[in-house]
């Protein structure tokens, strides 16, 4: 499940904050970006799963996250 939101998290980064795709990738830092954003939500995420919450609800309420992170980012700048 965390692979599967690192693919998601990267794909959602190249289409929707290209600025920060050019910078993880010059700093080589892709890897420890979507580490560390995984890792901020691995107790929740482990939680729902134990819970047997399905994969497409967690899905989504990354989905959502994410769609608050880029507003609140838009809003900053």
């Amino acid at each position: 499940m965390e692979e599967l939101l690192k693919e998601k998290l990267w794909f959602y980064i190249i289409h929707n904050n290209p600025d920060l795709m050019f910078t993880l990738q010059e700093d080589y830092s892709v890897l420890d970006y979507l580490n560390e954003k995984i890792n901020s939500v691995k107790s929740i995420l482990n939680d729902m799963l134990s819970d047997g919450t399905p994969k497409y609800i967690i899905e989504e309420m990354d989905m959502q996250t994410k769609s608050r992170e880029k507003v609140k980012l838009h809003f900053c700048n």
